[in-house]
């Protein structure tokens, strides 16, 4: 009988030690659960503040599916609310409320001008940006490289393209609050399809003096100076905008005023 059950004992350990090291593979995969291909990340990161982000994975890259929205620095340091027409600046740090107005911020998320989404990072071509700023841990503000790469993949996967390569912003472009347009193919044109990527754009729209485009327009930071940043250019850097008559992700063509409030989206290290 004891040569039995050690005969049976032999057979049935491996077996258990198996699907032991089987269940454990499958824990594993499940706490850690992400996309392999194009997909949304549910509750990828939290700000300083306890904000929590989803994410979507588009190429080789994850982007924030949501608008920066936090009032700290990853460190703890505080960004200053400042007033549209009285804190303007393009070295002092502001975050402001999309079209001047605090309840906007939940949807929204901030405006944060190029010294406060920096962290007063001069500037980075890189990619990846290597430039945190106002990015969690772990996240940082993307440079005009790193939004080329994302523009140039959407380009070659034809479900998110809308009448051609170039017209990707409806893939990006969230599915309500956009200005209606009759130009085909354009963000606010038939907005029930925009969002392909899950992206989910918002048209937060910028601060200069005044709140200017809610409702109308996206407009992002890069980490990326313009030209050689010397002279007049030094308080120039490079946006992205999404705007609701057109279909193209577009640069303005020489760059946006650092002292302008617009939206933050940060990428995964």
């Amino acid at each position: 009988m004891k040569k039995i059950f050690a005969l049976v004992l032999g057979f049935a350990l491996p077996f258990l030690f198996a699907v032991s090291l089987s269940s454990c593979k499958k824990e594993k995969i499940e706490e850690n659960q992400e996309p392999v291909g194009d997909g949304l990340i549910q509750n990828a990161v939290q700000d300083y503040d306890g904000n929590t982000y989803n994410a979507v994975k588009l190429g080789k890259q994850v982007w924030m599916a949501s608008n920066l929205r936090t009032t700290h620095y990853a460190d703890g340091t505080v960004i200053p609310l400042g007033e549209m027409m009285h804190n303007l600046s393009a070295s002092t740090p502001y975050r402001y409320y999309p079209d001047n107005n605090s309840s906007t911020v939940g949807t929204y998320g901030y405006l944060y001008n190029f010294s406060a989404a920096t962290n007063k990072v001069s500037s980075s071509t890189a990619n990846p940006s290597g430039v945190q700023g106002a990015c969690p841990n772990g996240w940082h503000l993307p440079s005009d490289a790193e939004w080329k790469e994302l523009t140039d993949y959407l380009s070659t996967q034809s479900n998110f393209q809308s009448g051609g390569a170039a017209n990707i912003a409806k893939a990006l472009a969230s599915t309500s609050g956009w200005d209606q347009s009759s130009v085909p193919n354009s963000v606010g044109n038939n907005q029930s399809s925009n969002n392909a990527t899950g992206f989910n754009a918002l048209p937060a729209g910028e601060c200069q003096q005044t709140p200017n485009y809610f409702g109308g327009s996206a407009y992002f930071w890069t980490a990326t100076k313009y030209g050689n940043g010397t002279g007049e250019n030094d308080l120039v850097a490079i946006d992205r905008v999404m705007r609701y008559y057109e279909a193209t992700v577009t640069s303005e063509e020489y760059g946006a005023f650092k002292q302008n409030g617009m939206s933050v989206r940060c990428v995964r290290d």
